[in-house]
């Protein structure tokens, strides 16, 4: 059971509070509540006299005999031996409080010192639409159409590491002391400060890594000993399933002008015109027949073409006809 002192006043306390402090050991709000209880004995001398009666008789307890303390008389100031004692309480109220004002600052440095979680920002393209946007680094990316990048909201650490599916062409910043990754289904590209383009859409069996300009080095998540560098004008063929990397001299204009609205096509299969279109301006496009022939190929360029002109020049050179409506294309031979 606790006990409760009054002291001339309205206002209680628990013994058990003021023991913690005295000890030291008070929250900041226990500590505010003790000294609002001091700051509201209003009584004067006797009412710390009072108090220190009972703070003597539980600390105190080298005294086996305790003498009174003398009154002093109505027209003199208090004895010299109760101004000994008020000293006495105020040193120890005054440790107390700065041991739990100490106890509050370090927690307040241990919470203040504790890991943020670092959010994880994500930009998305959908189909027929393309973003540029800056790092944290300063690092300049263009997102293709149907493409995501994830990466921190500020890089800790050594390494500057970002997440990528899709096509994206990246400017990095330079920083030889913290290098820049991209990881793109399972390959992973390094870079210290240079440009580079990476297409790693999930439809696609393979990742190509195509440098325009400085230096990268290409590698596997789950094979890191396998290795390849690149040189500008290089690029390369990852196979995440075969853990291969194939590597030839790049087409920059084919690889790169993507940016710039141009839009490439080089010996493609029918499958990937069509997968090029739905992604480039936002449709589905349905052609059964077409899907059927595998030795068709096209090659041509498009530069700030809109759909039907596209469709048209295609449907000259390989013989068949298109029907547009709203964001579906029907093409029939």
């Amino acid at each position: 059971m606790y006990t409760l002192y009054r002291l001339n006043t309205t206002l209680m306390i628990d013994r058990k509070l003021l023991d913690k402090f005295y000890k030291g050991r008070c929250t900041p709000d226990e500590v505010q509540q003790v000294l609002s209880w001091f700051k509201n004995q209003n009584q004067g001398e006797q009412n710390i006299e009072e108090y220190w009666h009972v703070f003597e008789q539980q600390y105190d307890t080298k005294l086996a005999v305790r003498k009174p303390i003398p009154s002093a008389p109505n027209h003199q100031k208090p004895s010299l031996i109760w101004q000994n004692q008020w000293v006495r309480v105020a040193a120890v109220l005054l440790l107390a409080f700065s041991l739990t004002l100490l106890w509050a600052t370090l927690n307040q440095q241990l919470t203040s010192t504790a890991p943020v979680a670092i959010e994880i920002i994500e930009k998305i393209t959908p189909t027929g639409q393309k973003m540029t946007f800056q790092l944290p680094d300063g690092s300049l990316v263009t997102l293709n159409a149907e493409s995501r990048l994830a990466y921190p909201e500020r890089f800790d650490g050594s390494n500057r590491e970002v997440v990528l599916t899709g096509e994206a062409f990246f400017d990095v910043t330079s920083n030889p002391t913290c290098p820049f990754t991209v990881s793109a289904r399972g390959v992973n590209t390094q870079a210290l400060g240079t440009s580079f383009n990476i297409r790693a859409y999930q439809n696609e069996p393979t990742v190509e890594v195509v440098l325009a300009t400085g230096k990268v080095k290409v590698d596997f998540t789950e094979d890191q000993a396998r290795v390849a560098y690149l040189i500008p004008g290089e690029k390369i063929i990852a196979n995440n399933q075969e853990l291969s990397l194939q590597k030839s001299e790049a087409n920059l204009a084919y690889a790169l002008d993507w940016k710039d609205n141009i839009l490439h096509f080089q010996e493609a299969t029918s499958e990937e015109v069509i997968a090029t279109l739905e992604r480039w301006y936002g449709v589905k496009i349905f052609s059964p027949k077409l899907a059927r022939i595998n030795d068709w190929q096209f090659s041509g360029t498009f530069q700030n073409e809109n759909l039907e002109n596209v469709l048209t020049s295609i449907g000259y050179a390989k013989n068949f006809q298109f029907k547009i409506q709203s964001k579906s294309v029907t093409i029939t031979y």
